[in-house]
């Protein structure tokens, strides 16, 4: 199976400063991170910064039309920042989809692209007088074209946390107590999911009834509505953290599951959201197939299964692959069967290719992005 690698259609002799900004690009790997509660949040909110930074990009081209001088200016620094926004928009992809290399590489290269062009349209206004010509009119096009498709990408990669700056916080006060009553050695963890010891492995915020202290027995219960239910023992001297740990718990756990439930709910909404979408788009770009999308993959209404969204998953394949350049996208992985030599009939995946025009290149960008975040 080929996968094309999407390059811009343009080869760039770059300033010095280009230069050090690929130098560092390639330098960076993508490697675990700490994919905790609190680095979640904190990816979240720097990619949100990444995303008000393009929109300023786009705002300073789009009135460079008028005020050309000024923004050429607004530019520079937008170029100066660039190098460290690169670092962070990589970094903290990484964070929040940490399995996911060909989606980083993919989005990496376009926020390096539009640097690139932002660059070079600086340099063909400056070089002209700050007069239109052939050369900054198509960095401008590129500018217009790709900045806002990336942005809807990072958008739906980008979880929608609604009230878990405060959850956060609030479960770091609980884990603090624990910490200072047991070190290291605590006998559960809370996080946004719910709460973890090692005899259960998790229990959902949604299913905690309550937290007991028996102060004669030094043991403290947490009952859940399904009756399982974790015990663990205190000494004395740990007494006081757990009382503020019971406390704490007590005033805010059922605020702590609303807040989360309240987030789900956000997600399946978006979910059906974005299946609807993508099989609006799939009619727009493939009218003459009678496919849809579900959670699981795309479906034929005719003919059932198409594409099975587990398969991609087990063979770390993008569901598209799209080349700008050629207007057309590669679609994987369809099953098939194959004969062998003994006569057998084996499974066989393959992918299959299809064109769009170049005004649709940003909704099947927008079907990318989706894809990516349902296979994910």
């Amino acid at each position: 199976m080929t996968i094309l690698k999407c390059t811009k259609p343009k080869c760039y002799f770059l300033n010095i400063w280009l230069v050090m900004l690929l130098t560092t690009f390639n330098s960076v790997v993508f490697g675990q991170t700490d994919t905790s509660d609190s680095s979640n949040i904190e990816a979240i909110n720097n990619l949100n910064q990444i995303i008000q930074f393009l929109e300023n990009i786009k705002y300073s081209v789009e009135n460079s039309i008028i005020f050309t001088e000024q923004e050429v200016e607004k530019m520079s620094e937008y170029i100066r920042e660039g190098q460290k926004m690169q670092i962070l928009f990589v970094d903290n992809l990484s964070v929040l989809h940490p399995d996911k290399t060909t989606l980083k590489s993919d989005l990496t290269q376009q926020f390096h692209f539009i640097l690139q062009s932002l660059a070079l349209y600086r340099s063909d206004l400056r070089n002209a007088d700050v007069k239109a010509t052939d050369s900054n009119n198509k960095e401008f096009d590129y500018l217009i074209n790709r900045i806002p498709s990336l942005i809807a990408n990072l958008k739906i990669l980008t979880p929608d946390y609604k009230n878990l700056d405060w959850v956060n916080n609030k479960i770091d006060e609980l884990n603090d107590y624990l910490q200072a009553a047991y070190g290291n050695d605590a006998p559960i963890h809370f996080s946004i999911e719910g709460i973890f010891s090692e005899n259960v492995k998790s229990i959902h915020w949604s299913d905690v009834k309550n937290m007991s202290v028996n102060r004669n027995e030094n043991k403290v219960s947490i009952s859940c509505i399904d009756k399982r239910g974790l015990l663990f023992d205190f000494n004395e001297n740990q007494y006081p953290h757990i009382a503020s740990m019971h406390v704490h718990f007590l005033a805010f756990y059922q605020k702590i599951a609303e807040s989360v439930a309240e987030n789900s709910v956000n997600r399946s909404t978006t979910i059906q959201t974005d299946l609807e979408r993508a099989t609006q788009i799939l009619n727009e770009l493939l009218p003459n197939e009678n496919y849809y999308v579900t959670e699981a993959g795309i479906r034929d209404k005719d003919f059932g299964i198409v594409i099975e969204f587990s398969i991609n998953k087990q063979l770390d394949k993008p569901v598209i692959i799209i080349d700008a350049d050629s207007s057309k996208f590669e679609m994987c992985c369809f099953l098939g069967t194959e004969e062998s030599d003994d006569g057998a009939l084996n499974d066989q995946y393959y992918s299959t290719f299809f064109l769009f025009r170049p005004e649709q290149l940003e909704i099947v960008n927008e079907l990318k992005a989706i894809f990516d975040k349902l296979v994910k």
